[in-house]
């Protein structure tokens, strides 16, 4: 347990499931335009892209305070000052 945590640990995970919600969302996409070329569906029927389909990382190599950390200044520093 420290005082600090990186918060990139925290991020990272979140951005792996945005990225595999835009690719399932561009392949059910592109799949309904190959069956436009293929005569099976008309255009109005295909899924449209929406802003999911745009990833964009949040993960970045930054330090954060950890709950400990935040226990810890509040226990020795902020309660010191009331002797």
């Amino acid at each position: 347990m420290g005082l600090f945590e990186n918060e990139y640990d925290n991020k990272i995970e979140k951005d792996y499931k945005n990225v595999e919600q835009a690719i399932k969302e561009k392949k059910v996409t592109v799949s309904g335009l190959y069956d436009v070329i293929n005569g099976k569906k008309k255009v109005s029927d295909v899924k449209k892209l929406t802003s999911k389909s745009d990833v964009k990382f949040n993960d970045k190599d930054r330090l954060k305070i950890s709950k400990f950390g935040r226990d810890f200044v509040e226990h020795f520093l902020l309660e010191g000052d009331n002797n």
